[in-house]
């Protein structure tokens, strides 16, 4: 699967829910959890205002300055909603 895509999913994910988790990513992509933090640090090193971790909730929390980067002009419910379509039928 593309990065750009896995960021976007980030992107879409914190927007819609406020919150990601590596198990999300995993759960999505059936990627391991090793795969998922290093998207994470991909994802912080291009966008360190747009989520922190918070250890008590053991994940990552949409930052107060958060500027989609990977989304674009997408919709996040309909870019999370065709990402599960998609991988549903694969």
């Amino acid at each position: 699967m593309n990065n750009n895509v896995l960021l976007a999913y980030i992107d879409a994910r914190l927007i819609v829910f406020g919150d990601i988790k590596s198990s999300n990513v995993c759960d999505v992509f059936g990627c391991g959890r090793i795969k998922a933090s290093r998207l994470f640090q991909l994802y912080l090193n291009q966008r360190p205002s747009n989520m922190k971790y918070q250890a008590s909730k053991k994940c990552y929390v949409k930052g107060y300055v958060f500027e989609p980067a990977f989304l674009g002009k997408r919709n996040a419910r309909q870019f999370l909603d065709a990402l599960e379509l998609i991988l549903e039928h694969n």
